[in-house]
């Protein structure tokens, strides 16, 4: 792994060996005057550790582009160039941009994209995405950009305008300048082209196993299948097969064997180590001694095998040694090591019963919070000494105990009465203890001298307290070093926070001052206010102004230094030592104080503008008659008395322990894998929308584990659970009083071969996800579905009918997320399953059975979820809509997946008209399904009647040249409502739906204890795009 190396002098700038004049021509004189280099101070972050998000990108002539936060900078000879402009958010990606995009580069943040000529020269925006972007990619003609949601985006360069994604439904695609392209959709499918994208070829036959992703190595073109072999793209575009991914080129600098850790040396010198001079640091880690250049990463020596590798240990110079004191990553003893520095071999100097804190002073005091005994006490028995006791280190190396045992404290109270919230050791032996409780003071166990401390410390002194066993971890821009931080997490094993500086205290607390305490007990306080890190006196700290300080006496005072080439604003403060400061993107190496130099301020870079969305259909709706509405009052019971509408349900009472059912299900979309997407409750209203509510008796076990019914009547065979629903595309919004017999649940189970117990393991009908069914019938309002997905129950609801079946899991817990009705009382679903196939099945009078397997990946699938739709001929398919929230156009088509065909490409959503309009009823043919989309694809344009952000259902036909639309609901602003509720009227507010079956349209709001319904006129305004 190779460093970039960076220093400060008078300004910041990189160290290499710069060229100078030699020969003859180089006077005795001029020599005389040609400065020595200076050493360097900043080198540039190891990947992976506490901040991964620092990006390199190798440039011309040697030099490095590196992206720190916001920043971005050019180090090479000389001084490091810093762009003078930046975006207002981070910038989380980078490369370099083909040639057939005009070069330069790509840089993206959260949401927007820009690009620029040269590394450092001026952003230019490109776009802003709607959702996060998680990854770009270049294929032959314009950029894929892949968002978390799992929308794609094709972005054209170097305008930022959209176009169209292909081939169609490609979800990765990567391209080279000389016209080779290659490819895949959620199929697994594979695509190749050699002429720029101009045509596409199905690869597939040439594949093994499943795509996983398409890369570029060494200028070709890869794709990796699941089984970890890859396939390269010849330049004739057959693919060549290979039983493994090409590995990337060895490192400029390799790993040392030596070294055991996961992080670089220098990582853990900066981090733990202890500088033994100017470029050198002792470190133990994984149990042996190293001594690492810290500028170079080398390891300059190892002594190896001496020490227990399953510790953490940090380190601290003494007199004439340097002590690390550890800590077990699991069971074990804490201990400390010292004799490091000579010759011999280090030696483990004492062990301690792990779980308390060492103590750390500047003149080389140590201390262990705890008696010097290795034996852990007996759990549930008291320690061997119940007084606060420390074990502290003498010259010598020996470990003495010291406690407050003769401690006098007035009005009766004794030396077990106190809190002792620290240690405070010396290098000569002594030690006195903080005590915060029940007056705050310095306690020396030899002498017996109390020193009370005044008020003003006393939260300092109690914000020792409290912390238990002690453990390692990065914590970003922390006021603490070798203690605990406010959120409880150390920046140190040894704490060196509190420290005496002469006969004077200097303690740093936890709320972020720091004190200097007199010997007799006066406190003064630090004047600064700075986000700092601290390793015991030293200190790293930035102002609010975004500069940067250093301290050598635990703040009380501070010194303006040398940021490093980004700035301050970019760096995290994570942890120091003697050997310097981790800050994330940069390393700070050694405590010169270096003069800062005046850094000017970013220029922000300009907006982009936001990717161009797809209209969608637009209508202008206004309200065609009065409110209807049904309201239950609120009593003492409420809400558990409130049914679905207006109606009400036993409801739980003192006289018995029957157990209810009441769970209401809103209206939201299933998805395979992430569950109910959106419902009810984002929009302000105090009653949710509901499609359904489940209700009556449980389904438990009783002492015999037996199935019975918690209620009055305990045979489980006539328990019926109460499954009122509102149908979909249904503008009246009529409630529908239906309930799954319990007895046809028992004998779905036993058709499946599921044995009772294990059915009812949980009652199968408390829960589960509605499911919109597309019915034989047009013209009519939907059927419901619901599925259960711990059990495999399924209930199909046609009015107020219910059939149930139960489907055995067939892997991890599949999820039915979308269905249709068949003829001769059947219906067909499908399901999916993290890390397997969908799966379409068919439930009827004779049972459930499997139909088809749909290939599909979760990870690359779009945001919607699948479709199932049926043709005029009874067939089944899948359509799919990968464009997410924008509705299907040209540029992210809509179509139709059916096993052993190529997808077929549906009409864009702009073609759009109500099923009832004449050219829809002249037009035959097509595919009907129930879309369950996370974004509205149906705006409405009257002001007080916007569409909200959240998922819409919506029933079609569609075709390759129209989409005939037979209903849909999208999400209203809720609506006002007055309730008698615990005897005066109150107002609620109920979330509303706009609902249309063909061209009638109502706004509908039904949730426990409320039916609102209001008719709806609506007139198309545009149908996009």
């Amino acid at each position: 792994m190779s460093l970039l190396l960076c220093t400060t002098a008078s300004a910041v700038a990189c160290v290499h060996d710069d060229k100078r004049p030699t020969g003859s021509n180089l006077t005795a004189e001029s020599r005389a005057f040609v400065p020595p280099p200076a050493p360097i101070q900043y080198v540039v972050g190891d990947p992976g550790g506490a901040r991964s998000s620092t990006i390199v990108i190798p440039l011309n002539g040697g030099a490095q582009g590196m992206v720190v936060d916001k920043r971005r900078v050019i180090v090479s000879r000389g001084e490091p160039r810093v762009a003078a402009d930046a975006p207002t958010e981070s910038i989380s990606g980078a490369v370099k941009l083909p040639s057939r995009f005009g070069g330069g580069f790509l840089f993206w943040t959260e949401n927007t994209i820009y690009r620029s000529d040269a590394f450092d020269s001026a952003l230019v925006p490109v776009a802003r995405t709607p959702d996060s972007i998680q990854s770009i990619s270049f294929g032959p003609k314009a950029v894929m950009v892949r968002t978390n949601e799992g929308a794609r985006w094709g972005i054209g360069l170097p305008k930022g305008e959209r176009v169209p994604l292909l081939p169609l439904g490609v979800v990765d695609v990567v391209a080279l300048d000389e016209g080779r392209a290659l490819g895949f959709d959620d199929q697994g499918s594979v695509f190749t082209s050699i002429d720029g994208g101009e045509h596409w070829n199905d690869a597939t036959a040439q594949v093994k196993a499943t795509p996983t992703r398409v890369f570029i190595f060494e200028e070709e073109l890869w794709l990796e299948d699941n089984n970890g072999n890859a396939m390269r793209l010849e330049p004739d575009g057959h693919l060549s097969w290979f039983d493994h991914v090409p590995e990337p080129p060895e490192a400029e600098r390799p790993r040392d064997p030596r070294w055991h850790s996961a992080e670089s040396p220098v990582r853990v010198a900066v981090r733990s180590g202890v500088a033994i001079d100017d470029s050198t640091a002792l470190v133990l880690d994984s149990g042996d001694l190293f001594r690492v250049d810290v500028r170079t990463g080398d390891i300059v020596s190892v002594l190896g095998g001496k020490l227990p590798p399953d510790a953490m240990c940090q380190g601290m110079p003494v007199a004439g040694d340097v002590l690390f004191a550890c800590i077990p990553r699991g069971g074990g003893s804490a201990f400390v090591v010292s004799h490091t520095l000579g010759g011999s071999d280090p030696i483990i100097e004492q062990t301690f019963a792990s779980g308390s804190p060492f103590y750390g002073s500047d003149d080389g005091g140590l201390a262990y919070g705890s008696t010097c005994s290795s034996v852990s006490a007996t759990p549930g028995s008291p320690p061997p000494n119940a007084l606060p006791t420390a074990c502290v280190r003498l010259p010598t190396g020996q470990w003495e105990e010291r406690d407050v045992s003769n401690l006098s404290l007035d009005a009766g109270a004794g030396p077990g009465d106190v809190t002792v919230a620290r240690w405070l050791p010396r290098a000569d032996g002594r030690v006195v203890a903080l005590i915060s409780d029940p007056n705050p003071g310095l306690f020396d166990p030899v002498s017996g001298v109390l020193v009370a401390l005044g008020d003003e410390i006393k939260s300092a002194a109690r914000g020792s307290v409290g912390y238990s066993y002690p453990r390692y971890s990065y914590r970003g821009r922390s006021r603490y070093s070798g203690r605990y931080g406010p959120s409880g997490g150390m920046t140190g094993i040894i704490d060196g926070s509190w420290s005496y500086v002469g006969q004077n205290i200097r303690a740093a607390a936890a709320h972020g001052e720091t004190y200097e305490i007199s010997e007799d007990g006066k406190v003064k306080t630090s004047a600064y206010d700075l986000e700092s890190v601290f390793y015991f006196a030293m200190g790293i700290g930035r102002s609010k102004d975004g500069r940067l300080y250093q301290t050598s006496d635990h703040g009380m005072t501070w010194t303006e230094v040398a940021a490093p080439p980004s700035g301050a604003e970019s760096i995290d403060l994570l942890t120091c030592t003697t050997v310097g400061c981790d800050l994330g993107a940069f390393y700070r190496i050694g405590w010169s104080a270096r003069p800062p130099r005046p850094v000017t301020p970013a220029v922000p870079a300009p907006p982009a503008p936001a990717v161009r969305r797809v209209r969608g259909l637009e209508l202008s709706c206004r309200s065609s008659g009065a409110v209807v509405s049904k309201l239950s009052p609120r009593t003492e019971m409420s809400p558990e008395d409130l049914g679905l509408g207006a109606a009400r349900v036993p409801a739980p009472d003192e006289k018995h322990d029957w157990m209810y059912v009441r769970m209401g299900l809103g209206r939201t979309i299933a998805t395979p894998w992430s569950g109910p997407f959106g419902g009810d409750g984002d929009g302000g209203e105090s009653i949710a929308g509901l499609r359904m509510m489940l209700t009556g008796f449980s389904a438990i076990k009783d002492d015999n584990d037996q199935v019975i019914a918690s209620g009055p009547v305990r045979n489980i065979n006539l328990l019926r659970r109460g499954a009122p629903y509102v149908a979909p595309f249904d503008p009246l919004g009529r409630v529908v009083r239906a309930s799954i017999p319990m007895s046809e649940v028992i004998a779905a189970g036993r058709r499946a071969g599921v044995p009772l117990d294990e059915l009812f393991m949980e009652d199968p009908t408390q829960s589960g996800n509605p499911i919109p069914l597309t019915p034989l019938d047009p013209n009519a309002v939907g059927d419901l579905a619901l599925h259960d997905t711990s059990q495999g129950l399924l209930s199909i609801f046609r009015g107020e009918r219910v059939r149930v079946a139960v489907r055995p899991s067939q892997g991890n817990n599949p999820v039915t997320f979308s269905g249709v009705v068949l003829p001769n009382d059947e219906a067909a679903f499908i399901e999916a399953e993290m890390g397997g196939p969908a799966r379409v099945y068919k439930v009827g009078p004779g049972g459930v059975i499997d139909l088809f397997n749909v290939p599909q990946q979760e990870m690359l699938h779009g945001p919607n979820p699948d479709a199932l739709a049926i043709d005029a001929k009874g067939n089944l398919s899948v359509i799919r809509t990968p464009s997410g929230s924008d509705p299907a156009s040209a540029l992210d088509s809509a179509y139709v997946v059916t096993p052993g065909s190529p997808f077929a490409p549906l009409a864009p959503w702009s073609t759009v008209k109500f099923a009832d309009d004449p050219a829809c009823k002249s037009e035959q043919g097509g595919y009907r399904t129930t879309l369950q989309v996370i974004g509205p694809w149906i705006r409405i344009t009257t002001p007080d009647l916007k569409v909200e952000e959240a998922p819409m259902i919506a029933r079609v036909r569609w075709t390759d040249k129209r989409v005939c639309l037979e209903g849909f609901e999208v999400k209203m602003p809720p609506a006002d409502v007055r309730i008698s509720a615990y005897g005066s009227p109150q107002t609620f507010s109920i979330g509303t739906w706009l609902v249309a079956k063909g061209s009638t349209f109502a706004r509908v709001g039904v949730g426990e204890g409320v039916e609102w319904r209001q008719p709806m006129e609506c007139t198309v305004v545009s149908t996009g795009p």
